[in-house]
């Protein structure tokens, strides 16, 4: 199911894209910055060139601004990934929210209805909030990863935004996926 509502959520939140199909990015340093720069005669959202936390790149770049000061990097990183900002984007996406109760309904009726269930408060709670911490782990580490990519692509010439989807996407789903599957390992080893 993860790997279901990650692909809807990641395909909803950034289909502003499909603008921008057609044209080819390069990945280069812009003063000081690493950034996304659209190629061709139009501009794919009204500019040019934008930084990796600009606001319509952000859910494929990851949104923490890549910058030859380490200091900036650090502090980009810190703003995207405090546990406020987290914790928003843990329950931002169109689906996502719907995934948490979906998840919190099937912890209750595994810790509360299953015959096998031991309709403990203790283990209904603990279970509720590894759901939660797996849902901000994912944004965490995607966050993190999608930048890094990016900042690696700076090296390779223009290359159609088709990639860079598809990329980020993946590389998303597949944290979701892991996660997902790892808070589920937890969960059945803690309380089974």
């Amino acid at each position: 199911m993860a790997l279901v509502k990650d692909t809807i959520d990641y395909t909803l939140e950034n289909k502003h894209w499909i603008k921008a199909m057609s044209h080819k990015v390069e990945v280069k340093w812009i003063n000081g910055y690493l950034a996304i720069v659209f190629k061709g005669k139009t501009p794919a959202f009204g500019f040019r060139y934008a930084g990796l936390a600009h606001e319509k790149l952000k859910g494929v770049t990851g949104g923490i601004h890549i910058s030859k000061n380490i200091k900036r990097i650090w502090l980009s990183a810190k703003e995207v990934l405090s546990i406020k900002s987290l914790a928003k984007a843990n329950f931002s996406g169109p689906l996502a929210a719907t995934g948490f109760v979906i998840d919190v309904i099937l912890d209750y009726d595994t810790v509360m209805l299953d015959e096998s269930g031991s309709r403990d408060i203790v283990e209904l709670l603990g279970r509720i909030g590894l759901s939660f911490l797996g849902g901000i782990a994912t944004v965490a580490i995607s966050s993190i990863l999608t930048s890094l990519i990016l900042s690696i692509s700076g090296f390779m010439p223009a290359f159609p935004v088709i990639l860079i989807f598809l990329l980020s996407g993946v590389v998303i789903v597949s944290i979701g996926y892991a996660i997902n599957q790892a808070i589920d390992y937890i969960k059945d080893e803690t309380w089974n």
